[in-house]
């Protein structure tokens, strides 16, 4: 048996897996014009370099950072025990460090 190791990255929004090279990220890139033009300014090999492809990654997701819904935790007083639900007035939003 072999062991491939296959590396793609995940659109959080939509679940959709790309290619981690230089075709998946310039799709990636899609959403923000500006790293976009600035990843096809390098050179076809530049592009292809992990170097590369992990710079504009980070980059990426500093300026599209994910956010997760906060629960608020209360406390039930029929069963006096610990639930956890969305709290009442909507989804607070929290910056993923």
């Amino acid at each position: 048996n072999r062991t491939v190791v296959v590396q793609q990255m995940l659109h959080m929004d939509t679940g959709e897996f790309l290619a981690f090279n230089a075709a998946g990220m310039d799709r990636a890139l899609q959403t923000d014009p500006v790293l976009l033009e600035e990843f096809r300014s390098l050179s076809k090999k530049q592009r292809n370099s992990d170097e590369a492809l992990f710079r504009f990654l980070r980059l990426y997701n500093e300026r599209q950072p994910l956010r997760f819904p906060k629960y608020a935790t209360v406390e039930s007083e029929a069963r006096s025990t610990l639930s956890r639900r969305p709290c009442a007035h909507g989804y607070h939003f929290l910056r993923s460090e």
